[in-house]
């Protein structure tokens, strides 16, 4: 059941309770920022699965400097947090209850889970609903910051795309054979988030029109294929028509470059392909650029928006009163 939050929790950047604003007299402080306060007990709360790890499977003389250095690393993500939650209020944004209803149905809806095991799920994590609806309240109010800060103030020209385009597909090496990418929705395993093979077919019929349009399919396949290449963004490499498996093949040397197959129907999954080049001989074939612009697009606004993101927090860290008080 709990990997069912492979995907669920992924949607989600943060995970801690909400900061009080005052530390209650028996727990102590562990930062200041700007007046708010991080106490002991929520950097022992946020690392604690982390801390356990430590204590439990890293060498016992090794234990002191390895606690250190995570709490340290934790408090920093909190200090982070608690910044941009500050200025989320200073520009007047918030969140309302109906605003988290919908998330959480969004949620649900993407990863599978009825309410009731999204419920379960839950109290098996040892966390409460509550828990959660503050820390989705916190994710969505810093989603809208940084996008009103940074992303709507980036712009992606066509320049850019055609640069990318003509360095990352015209000039680079192309594997010999079919460079293909996948995604696989499986259904009753142990790494599946769908229970039956309606629930899978849908959420592959989803994907798949998501893919032809245009979204990227690294990324989709990170986040919605439960076969092993999904950590790699889907890619199985490249293969001559002699490798491919049989029900690969006749789908996938009907593809130009750039083309996304229909889904493809395994006893045990269901299966998207992309086709990323062509190599035979001296001869490759690569996607026209109008086929995979918005998927440049989308790359380029997601590594420039990671770097603004960086700088703009470096300055509010700059800005801002923080005082540690614990190692």
């Amino acid at each position: 059941m709990l990997k069912h939050f492979r995907l669920l929790f992924t949607l989600l950047l943060l995970l801690p309770a909400p900061l009080e604003l005052k530390a209650e007299p028996a727990d102590r402080v562990a930062a200041v920022i700007n007046g708010d306060v991080i106490t002991q007990s929520e950097l022992q709360e946020e690392g604690a699965k982390i801390f356990e790890k430590i204590m439990t499977k890293a060498p016992e003389a090794e234990r002191p400097s390895l606690l250190k250095k995570a709490r340290a690393q934790i408090l920093s993500q909190l200090i982070d947090k608690t910044l941009l939650r500050q200025q989320a209020v200073k520009t007047g944004l918030h969140v309302t209850e109906e605003d988290i209803d919908n998330a959480i149905a969004g949620i649900l809806n993407r990863s599978g889970l009825s309410l009731k095991e999204f419920q379960q799920d839950l109290a098996e994590r040892g966390m409460s609903e509550q828990f959660y609806r503050d820390s989705l309240r916190d994710q969505i109010l810093i989603s809208r910051l940084v996008t009103r800060q940074v992303r709507d103030k980036i712009v992606i020209t066509h320049e850019k795309i055609a640069d990318y385009y003509k360095t990352e597909y015209l000039n680079q090496p192309v594997p010999a054979g079919y460079h293909i990418l996948q995604i696989g929705i499986t259904w009753s395993d142990s790494d599946s988030l769908y229970k039956s093979r309606e629930e899978a077919a849908a959420k592959a019929a989803e994907v798949q029109k998501l893919a032809a349009e245009g979204k990227n399919f690294r990324e989709l396949a990170k986040a919605f294929s439960t076969l092993p290449s999904a950590r790699d963004g889907g890619d199985l490499g490249a293969f001559s028509r002699d490798e491919l498996a049989s029900y690969m093949r006749d789908p996938i040397i009907k593809l130009k470059p750039g083309q996304i197959s229909d889904v493809i129907s395994t006893p045990s999954s269901f299966q998207i392909f992309k086709l990323q080049s062509i190599r035979e001989g001296d001869q490759s074939q690569f996607p026209p650029l109008d086929m995979v612009q918005e998927e440049i697009k989308d790359k380029l606004m997601q590594d420039e928006s990671n770097r603004q993101y960086e700088n703009w927090l470096i300055k509010l860290r700059a800005e801002a009163y923080i005082k540690r008080l614990v190692e």
